[in-house]
This record gives C-alpha cells, sequence and structure tokens, in this order.
C-alpha cells in the first residue's frame, strides 16, 4: 500500500480499514438504536444504554452518532428507507399488472409486514413523532414520500387525471394518514388483526379513492 493510499484509506488493523471499522461501528450503533429505542422508548434512553447494547465505547458513540436524538433520526431513516424499498420493490414486480386493486393490496401488505416488527413499529410510527423539530420534519418528509407514491401509482390509472399537484397532495397525505393510523391500533391492540384484514380493510379505502376518481385498469403500472 502506497503512503498516499495510506493517507486516503487509514491504517489497516484486523484486515479492516479505518473507514470499514467506522461503518462496521455505525452498523453496531443502528442495530443497537432498533433494539432500545423500539423495545424502552427514545426518551428513557442514555448514551450508557446505547453503548452497552452496540458493545462499544461512548467516545465511539460521539464519533459516530453525535446525540441520541442523531441516533434516532438514523435509525429511523433506515427503518423507512427498508420499507420504503420493499413497497418499490413490489410495484417493480406487479410492473405488467392492470389490476390496480391488487397493486394496492400488494403494496399495503408489504408496508404492514414490515410494522410486524414491533421495533420498528414503535420507533416509526410513536417514538419518532414530535421527538425534536428536526425528527418532527423529517418524519413528515417520509410521509410525504409515500404520498407522492400514492398518487403516481393512482395516476398510471386515471386515463383523464384532473386534480391539481396540491389536491393530489391533500388526497395522498390523507390515504397515508389513515394507514398510519391503522397502524398505531393495531400496534397498540398487540397485532391482534390478521395482517390480511388490515390489507383488505385499508384497500377498501383506496378503493374508494378509485371509484371517486375514475382509476381505471386498462394501463401498465410503470415502477416508481
Amino acid at each position: 500500500m502506497t503512503k498516499s493510499t495510506q493517507q486516503t484509506t487509514g491504517r489497516t488493523y484486523g484486515g479492516m480499514s479505518q473507514e470499514e471499522r467506522i461503518a462496521q461501528r455505525r452498523q453496531q450503533f443502528l442495530r443497537a438504536g432498533i433494539d432500545v429505542f423500539g423495545t424502552e422508548g427514545f426518551r428513557s434512553v442514555t448514551v450508557r444504554r446505547i453503548c452497552k447494547e452496540a458493545k462499544l465505547t461512548d467516545r465511539y458513540f460521539y464519533e459516530c452518532c453525535g446525540s441520541i436524538e442523531s441516533l434516532l433520526m438514523d435509525v429511523y431513516e433506515h427503518c423507512m428507507q427498508k420499507t420504503l424499498k420493499g413497497v418499490t420493490a413490489h410495484i417493480a414486480s406487479q410492473a405488467s399488472t392492470k389490476q390496480w386493486q391488487q397493486l394496492i393490496d400488494t403494496i399495503l401488505d408489504s408496508f404492514f409486514q414490515e410494522m410486524e416488527d414491533p421495533r420498528v413499529a414503535r420507533i416509526c410510527m410513536f417514538e419518532a413523532d414530535g421527538a425534536s423539530e428536526d425528527m418532527h420534519q423529517l418524519y413528515n418528509r417520509y410521509i410525504g414520500k409515500f404520498a407522492q407514491l400514492t398518487i403516481q401509482v393512482s395516476k398510471h390509472y386515471v386515463d383523464d387525471w384532473q386534480l391539481s399537484d396540491e389536491e393530489g397532495d391533500v388526497i395522498g397525505n390523507a390515504l397515508i394518514g389513515g394507514v398510519i393510523q391503522v397502524t398505531r391500533n393495531w400496534v397498540l391492540s398487540d397485532y391482534q388483526v390478521p395482517r390480511a384484514v388490515l390489507v383488505s380493510g385499508a384497500g377498501k379505502i383506496f378503493a374508494g379513492m378509485a371509484t371517486l376518481f375514475g382509476l381505471t385498469t386498462n394501463k401498465d403500472i410503470q415502477p416508481a
């Protein structure tokens, strides 16, 4: 290894570069955050508790995370990115279907499946909202992303889309807000209702939108 490469990548130790060790520690803190925030809650967690779960020192915590709030934001974004990736993958897998309701049910099932992990559900549905102004803004951005995705998918099934962008945002947010409330109730009930029932019930809300705005099934969906 040349001197310039050493300066760029850092000293190799135990077969890992400095960057690889940092990435590994970051993953340890993310996993610890999911476990601790998802079982004990954000407001009661200390740096010491996170470090104990991650099996790392507070020095590494401050290097990797900076603060408990920053870690919560990272954990939330990690969970939501995974959820969004799963949803978009299901959209891609249904790219040739002409059955809009089948597509929506598949998307809902993918979302609820992620929320069946009570740790993820607690972080995404309860702990994140209102934790701080920055966290609140991040939370709302992801609601917006799912709302936009819903309208984006729906547009491909409407022959004459007449809603303004502003109306589309309102409807998308209303639909996603309904899904969030359904999910919260599901979690609080300790998952007493089968996932299939949630998909069927929430799917009927989307079906109502389809009837109201004249969604048809004569177009193929394109992945978002």
